[in-house]
C-alpha cells in the first residue's frame, strides 16, 4: 500500500526527539529534525523523502528506501562568504555546485535546482554568481516563442541573489553580464516588473522594490516604459523595460516592442 504524510514538525534540540514514520507498516527512524520540515512517504519501493534544515542551516533532503539505503543532497544553505565570481550558468556548474537559499523563489532546494536545470534544457541562457562551491546568484533569459516577429528577443525571467550577498553589486554584475552576452549575439532583452517580483520570505516594501528594479535595469542599459494596459489596470506600479544591442535595426526594435506588449 501507499500512504502519504505531509505536515510541519516543531523545532527540537538535536538528539532529544526521535522521528519515526510507518513505512508500509514498518516503523522507520529518520534523522532528528532541527527545524520545520516536510515529510513525504510512499511511492514505489517504499521511498521516504524529507526536506528540512540541519544545525548548519543547510537545507537537506533524505531519500530512504525499503532496504535502508540513503542519499543526501545538500543545498539551500547560506552560501559562501567570499566575493562572488560571475560566470555562465551551465548544467555542469549546476550539478557540481550548491544552491544558496533565497536565490530563487522555490523554497525546496532540490526543486529549485530542478527548475533551473529544466530552464537550461529548454534553451534559456543564464549567468551565475559563484562563491566557492555555492551559487549565490543567478540571472536567466528565455527566448520568446510566440512567433517569427519575435525572432532575436529574449525575456528576463529571473534575477536573484542570496540574502547575505545582496546590496553588494552582485545583481548589477549578473544583469550586465547577461545583457552583454545578448549584445554579443545581437539579441534584444525585455522585462516586466510587477508586484509579484519580490522575495517571498522577506519582501521589501513595494516602492522600494520598484526603485531597486528600475535602478538595476537602467544601469544595464534598459529603457523603461509603461506596462501593457491589461497589466497596468490591475498593477499600477508595474512597468516594462527593453534593452537593444548596439546598432540594432528597426526590425529588432519592433519585435522587442511587440514582445514587451504581450508580457503579463
Amino acid at each position: 500500500t501507499r500512504a502519504y504524510y505531509r505536515g510541519s514538525l516543531r523545532r527540537v534540540e538535536v538528539g532529544t526527539v526521535p522521528v519515526t514514520v510507518l513505512l508500509n507498516g514498518t516503523p522507520t527512524a529518520l534523522p532528528t529534525l532541527h527545524a520545520r520540515a516536510a515529510l513525504r512517504a510512499g511511492g514505489d519501493g517504499g521511498q521516504i523523502r524529507r526536506s528540512g534544515r540541519d544545525v548548519s542551516d543547510a537545507s537537506i533532503e533524505h531519500e530512504r528506501n525499503a532496504p535502508g539505503r540513503e542519499r543526501r543532497a545538500q543545498n539551500g544553505g547560506r552560501g559562501g562568504s567570499g566575493e562572488p565570481t560571475v560566470m555562465p550558468l551551465t548544467r555542469e556548474l549546476l550539478e557540481r555546485s550548491r544552491l544558496a537559499a533565497g536565490v530563487v523563489s522555490v523554497a525546496d532546494p532540490v526543486a529549485a535546482r530542478d527548475v533551473l536545470a529544466a530552464a537550461l534544457s529548454a534553451g534559456c541562457k543564464g549567468v551565475a554568481a559563484v562563491s566557492g562551491e555555492w551559487l549565490v546568484g543567478i540571472a536567466l533569459a528565455a527566448p520568446d516563442a510566440d512567433g517569427l516577429d519575435a525572432d532575436g528577443v529574449d525575456q528576463l525571467i529571473a534575477l536573484g541573489v542570496a540574502p547575505q550577498n545582496r546590496r553588494a553589486g552582485v545583481a548589477t554584475a549578473l544583469l550586465r553580464t547577461l545583457v552583454g552576452e545578448s549584445d554579443r549575439l545581437g539579441r534584444a532583452v525585455v522585462a516586466l516588473h510587477t508586484i509579484a517580483e519580490r522575495d517571498p520570505m522577506d519582501p521589501l516594501p513595494r516602492a522600494v522594490r520598484r526603485g531597486v528594479a528600475e535602478k538595476l535595469l537602467i544601469g544595464a542599459g534598459f529603457s523603461i516604459h509603461p506596462s501593457p494596459p491589461r497589466v497596468a489596470a490591475t498593477d499600477p506600479g508595474s512597468f516594462g523595460a527593453i534593452h537593444l544591442p548596439p546598432a540594432s535595426g528597426y526590425r529588432l526594435a519592433a519585435a522587442a516592442t511587440a514582445v514587451s506588449a504581450r508580457l503579463g
